[in-house]
């Protein structure tokens, strides 16, 4: 303290005491006090997910799966299946060398651990000694292949299993049906593999192991019996399932939620006609009350799918029921029992229902988390029914909206391609063309790659809408999605390109030479491809007279007579591959339009042409022109009159 006092006198400042400056300070304007928040629970994830909210959807940038290289991000179909399997073939090379060289991957800096990332442990081999932890480990680990090796090793040793983890093995066996689960697929399989709703077959394995492992259970409970039944029931051994499930119920065992939820989902396949089937529902649902079993949201689905199927008088009876006892329960609908609604209330014979409004006035404009398996197919269901029902556009960019707000209800490539059919089919019949080509803008090709079927209805719009100043920049995307081996849509393409309408605006001469360049590089890749098919001996594309015709009528009115020349010459030299015959009309302008440049040699060929196909019109034009043109000369109408081959070689 004498230190720093001494310190203040040597620079000149004032001296005051200690017990000034800690008066000065009691004195002083007192600090507001601290009041810590409530502590708020959040998640690891909680800070990614703010993140995310913060910005919205790139529609110009691909998939964040295929961003690479510029040059080698997909665009079509097939690109992208092929980019997606090529990535996980990778993976499963890398999974390969871990798998069989272990040694190589002893450091792992990793914190935390990831046990899935290290060398996996020694497969349990056939006829070791095994204990019953090793089993409990691959049980924990649902290792279904290990499990039944163990499982065996144990029997084979006599060493006894304890009836609880015999009970786990038997829930695992046969909840799978004793094949390894697809849990290791990775992302790419399973966006390309199409999920199904139910099995279409009995996959269930007969006198499996799941099978001899319930025989062995010596008191054979409710879980050991519901364990069995839900494996039946989910792979469709239904009438195995349904014996036992009566066996159970002989013994007094109480079922577990999910045996029911099973049955109630099978209600159609058990019965057969409509009365039948409403008695058997309430029945099932009678039975869980009396049981005690209470039911949640997938017992409330599988009713109302199961309703789908009931005749339209019991629907609109027992349908409300369920809702009412739905909210009565306090059980918030998901997006399946929604999508059920709308296959009771929206088919053939009931036609237009409005409960089609209300229902995606309910679910449009919120996101959605999954609660039950069949809410995945419901933008699917939406969409097919807002096109059946109520071709309404504004319904459908409600659905567009809500697909792009939660994108994970699109969870493969086929839901994800049903979806964007019925989306622009809708459109292409309800929506403005350049409001359409906006949609397509935003989504093609980097969110969906539309079918041939799809662009064949898009051309068919502009055809309608008189819209051909599209026709270049879908052409080009026809050519990207590789859709030019499709003849139809080469088809209408021409037709299109042949139908532009002729006029003197800058504009309209710019379209008809840009269809004279479609049209151009048309035939170079058609040309192109019919010479490799032939290599591989393949059928090769073939250009039919009206596709030439309209052809020749692109290229005539945008004055391109070298090309032409070589489509005529295609036309002469292949009359035999060429169905049909071409446009009188046609032929009649390229005459004109010979005679008009005084071409003699095309003049020439397109008379003969036309006097082998039958169009006399054509040929008398022709001979009256070159009369009355005195640079034709008398040697073209002798040389016209001819009919021999020999004789038709180049006019000077």
């Amino acid at each position: 303290m004498k230190r720093i006092l001494g310190l203040g006198q040597r620079c000149g400042l004032p001296r005051r005491r200690v017990s000034q400056l800690s008066t000065e300070s009691k004195s002083s304007t007192a600090e507001p006090e601290i009041v810590i928040p409530q502590r708020i629970p959040r998640g690891p994830t909680d800070i990614l997910r703010a993140l995310a909210s913060t910005i919205h959807k790139d529609h110009t940038a691909p998939h964040y799966k295929f961003i690479d290289d510029p040059y080698l991000i997909p665009v079509s179909n097939p690109e992208k299946r092929s980019y997606a399997l090529a990535m996980e073939s990778g993976r499963k090379a890398a999974r390969y060398m871990l798998t069989n060289f272990p040694e190589c991957f002893k450091n792992d800096p990793a914190e935390p651990k990831v046990e899935l990332f290290n060398p996996p442990r020694a497969a349990f081999q056939p006829g070791a000694q095994n204990s019953e932890e090793d089993l409990v480990r691959c049980i924990d680990e649902i290792n279904v292949a290990e499990s039944l090796v163990v499982y065996e090793n144990l029997k084979t040793h006599g060493i006894k299993i304890s009836q609880e983890n015999l009970l786990k093995l038997l829930q695992m066996v046969s909840f799978f049906n004793e094949t390894p689960p697809d849990e290791m697929l990775s992302i790419e399989s399973k966006h390309l593999k199409r999920k199904e709703r139910q099995p279409r077959r009995n996959q269930w394995k007969v006198g499996g192991v799941a099978e001899k492992i319930f025989e062995e259970i010596e008191n054979k409970d409710g879980e050991a019996y519901s364990a069995l039944i839900r494996g039946m029931l989910k792979h469709g051994n239904v009438d195995r399932g349904y014996k036992l499930f009566e066996e159970m119920l002989t013994k007094n065992l109480v079922p577990t939620r999910h045996v029911f939820n099973h049955l109630i989902r099978w209600v159609p396949l058990l019965k057969e006609s409509h009365q039948s089937r409403l008695a058997f529902l309430m029945e099932l649902l009678n039975r869980m009350e009396e049981c005690g079993v209470r039911p949640d949201l997938i017992t409330f689905n599988s009713a109302l799918s199961a309703c789908s199927r009931l005749g339209h008088t019991d629907r609109s009876k027992i349908v409300p029921e369920l809702l009412a006892e739905m909210r009565f329960l306090g059980i918030e609908p998901s997006l399946a029992t929604y999508g059920h609604i709308l296959e009771t209330q929206c088919t053939p014979k009931t036609g237009p229902s409005d409960a089609l409004h209300r229902v995606l006035a309910e679910v449009t404009q919120r996101q959605w988390e999954v609660r039950d398996p069949d809410d995945l197919f419901f933008l699917v269901v939406a969409m097919e029914k807002v096109v059946a029902y109520s071709p309404d556009r504004d319904l459908a960019y409600q659905l567009l909206d809500m697909a792009e707000l939660n994108p994970h209800l699109l969870f493969n490539a086929y839901n994800e391609s049903l979806f964007f059919q019925q989306l622009f089919k809708l459109l292409c019949v309800t929506e403005d063309f350049d409001q359409l080509m906006l949609v397509y803008n935003r989504l093609v090709p980097n969110t969906y790659s539309p079918e041939a079927s799809v662009v064949q209805e898009i051309l068919t719009c502009m055809q309608m809408q008189a819209a051909h100043r599209y026709l270049p920049q879908l052409w080009s995307d026809i050519v990207l999605l590789y859709h030019v081996e499709r003849e139809p849509i080469l088809k209408q393409v021409l037709a299109l390109a042949a139908s532009v309408e002729v006029g003197e605006t800058e504009e309209s001469q710019k379209l008809q030479q840009q269809c004279a360049v479609l049209a151009q590089d048309m035939q170079t890749r058609v040309e192109a491809i019919n010479e490799e098919r032939s290599r591989v001996f393949r059928m090769p594309i073939l250009l039919d007279a009206e596709m030439l015709s309209n052809m020749l009528l692109t290229y005539l009115r945008a004055d391109q007579m070298a090309w032409v020349s070589k489509t005529l010459e295609h036309l002469i030299k292949n009359q035999h591959l060429v169905p049909g015959v071409p446009s009188a009309t046609v032929l009649m302008k390229l005459a004109e339009k010979a005679c008009e440049k005084e071409d003699k040699a095309m003049a020439l060929a397109c008379a003969r042409y036309c006097d082998e196909i039958g169009h006399e019109t054509v040929v008398d034009f022709i001979k009256e022109k070159a009369a009355e043109n005195k640079n034709f000369g008398p040697d073209f109408l002798t040389r016209l009159e001819r009919k021999e081959a020999a004789e038709d070689r180049e006019i000077e």
